[in-house]
């Protein structure tokens, strides 16, 4: 049993919990998975009908992932997440239930741990709850009508999550000190980590002061393993690292940096530009990260700014490898670094890459690469140096081929039922459709309404549409595989009744994605009426199960980090617009 101190304040009473007992429990008693399970055991009793705030320590080594908070009562477990350990430390506040039983923690099986257990004051619960009163009102409503798990789910947005221009204050509230000989200690031997070459951009504009403070972030590093190489006649940032007795090689361009990587033992590189700042932990991070991921080529990490106040600001916090997103938003950023070792990435790729991440051009990832995400911060930027990067997004996809043999290229499946206004709306839109010829099948499951039948008599004599009729219990996925089996394209779409098009390009663009072969199912932005977003894609693991990214945005907003003008890959779409090739469907 590991005893560890327990930090208990309230706002009125000194009276607290002097330690908390953590005990791992034993692995047959829970599903195996990659998690080791703690018991909080308080020496004073549990913390009963109280707001906590529970803190959980995990080593920057370990596997980035959200710890599990489990609340056993008296009627039943409660399982709640906690925050990502970005910086070392995660969090968890919120109401326990006054028939608590027991309090469990989870973290990463590699993970060392530390706990902390907090009150919060009645004051700081009613001030968060009052920045957040739209939340608040429907968490309020929602546990009036009963449904006590969503207003749960409701309060724990309120407490867990912060608006982007508030990360300096989230990010304080998660930063602890490095312990390397403590909890922060990696697991493997880092003496025996990769080289790591940092190429230093010339830029001619680059300040003095900021070539100064790169290359004394560099020297404050806990990894020793690296070393500066120079690219073009840079006198300043060769003195200084002269200065610093930082080892340095001086090349010409970057056609010769590859040749000089080449001729280095196997290792990797990336590129820095003057006034960039890599942390202090940063470089240690790569090197374990690429020893227990040895089959990866290219490894790209996350971002943040500073500000000119000292804030910071514009996380970059970024998916894991998404080929279809990088080819369309290159959000892989400037935390990047590639494998030196010849062989591993097509000759003269390094050159390129390099000459991309110093803001020429599109960083191209080679379809033979294999690319892996480290979820930690590598690199901080200047804000004045990094404008917020709007993606190029693509946006020209309207040509689509024709497919021999084929009337249509894509054939439109449409379950109904009644309510004739709302198909009669749906399919006037689709007029509006460019660039594409499409049939559409409606599939009426039973209408009763007299006047659905007269809207079917008008939409009969129409070349490319058909009706078929299938009465019974309402079922989506038997009327739409009957839709499927009446139709002759070589890709399927299929719609709800109540949808309307607002952009004439849709089915050109969903047709092009659709047909890729490395795309399965397709879907669509989707807004309510009010124009808000309703669909953009659907996460698993987002508020604890799965959920939908940046619903409630506005239809013109960008999203985070501008997903909503560019195609990404997601765990799953909804079927009320989705596109899939027919030979895919039928496999």
């Amino acid at each position: 049993m590991l005893r560890i101190k327990c930090h208990w304040h309230r706002a009125r009473s000194r009276r607290g919990f002097s330690a908390v007992d953590v005990a791992s429990l034993d692995p047959p008693s829970r599903a195996p998975d990659a998690f080791r399970w703690y018991r909080l055991a308080f020496r004073r009793g549990q913390p009963r009908g109280r707001w906590v705030s529970i803190e959980l320590d995990v080593s920057i080594f370990a596997q980035l992932a959200r710890p599990r908070l489990i609340l056993r009562t008296a009627t039943g477990p409660v399982e709640r997440l906690m925050s990502a350990p970005l910086f070392g430390r995660s969090n968890w506040t919120g109401y326990v239930p006054s028939d608590i039983v027991a309090i469990e923690v989870s973290a990463m099986s590699d993970s060392a741990v530390m706990v902390a257990v907090k009150s919060v004051s009645l004051l700081i619960v009613i001030g968060r709850l009052l920045c957040r009163p739209r939340l608040t009102l429907s968490a309020a409503w929602l546990w009036l009508l009963g449904y006590r798990s969503a207003a749960s789910d409701a309060l724990a947005e309120i407490f867990m999550t912060a608006a982007l221009d508030g990360y300096d204050r989230w990010r304080a509230s998660r930063l602890r000190p490095i312990h390397l000989e403590s909890i922060d200690s990696p697991k493997g031997n880092l003496g025996e980590g990769p080289h790591i070459t940092i190429v230093l951009e010339h830029l001619p504009s680059a300040l003095p002061a900021g070539i100064v403070e790169t290359i004394r972030a560099l020297k404050q590093q806990y990894y020793a393993n690296w070393s500066v190489l120079v690219v073009g006649a840079q006198p300043i940032a060769v003195d200084v690292l002269a200065a610093e007795g930082i080892p340095a090689r001086i090349v010409a361009n970057l056609v010769d940096a590859e040749s000089e990587l080449h001729s280095r033992s196997p290792g990797f590189v990336t590129s820095i530009a003057p006034g960039h700042l890599v942390p202090i932990e940063a470089l240690g991070l790569v090197a374990a990260f690429c020893m227990r991921n040895p089959d990866a080529d290219i490894v790209y990490g996350d971002e943040e700014s500073i500000d000119d106040a000292g804030r910071f600001v514009m996380p970059e916090l970024k998916p894991d490898w998404s080929p279809v997103f990088q080819e369309t938003s290159n959000y892989v950023g400037s935390a990047v670094y590639f494998r030196t070792e010849r062989n591993r990435l097509p000759l003269g790729y390094l050159g390129e890459a390099l000459s991309a991440m110093s803001g020429q051009g599109h960083l191209r990832i080679p379809a033979v690469a294999r690319v892996a995400h480290l979820r930690r911060i590598t690199l901080q930027k200047r804000a004045q140096s990094a404008p917020a990067r709007l993606p190029a997004c693509l946006s020209d996809h309207n040509s689509v081929p024709s497919v021999r043999g084929r009337s249509w290229q894509a054939s439109v499946v449409i379950p109904t039922r009644d309510k004739a206004h709302l198909l009669a709306d749906c399919l006037t839109s689709l007029k509006r459709t460019q660039n594409a010829n499409f049939e559409v099948i409606v599939v009426d499951n039973g209408s009763s309404e007299p006047v659905t039948h007269q809207y079917y008599e008008r939409l009969r004599g129409l070349a490319n549409t058909q009706i078929i009729f299938s009465p019974g219990e309402f079922n989506f996925a038997r009327l739409c595989n009957l839709g499927a089996a009446s139709s002759t394209s070589a890709t399927l779409v299929f719609l709800n009744n109540d949808t309307v098009v607002l952009d004439e390009r849709w089915l050109s663009r969903m047709l092009y994605w659709a047909g890729r072969p490395d795309v399965g199912a397709v879907g669509a932005k989707l807004v309510y009426p009010s124009l808000q977003v309703q669909h953009a894609g659907i996460v698993l693991g987002l508020k604890g199960v799965t959920g939908h990214l940046d619903a409630g945005a506005g239809m013109r907003e960008t999203g985070y980090p501008s997903r909503l003008r560019c195609a990404h890959e997601v765990s799953a779409v909804t079927a009320a617009c989705l596109a899939v090739a027919r030979d895919k469907f039928d496999a």
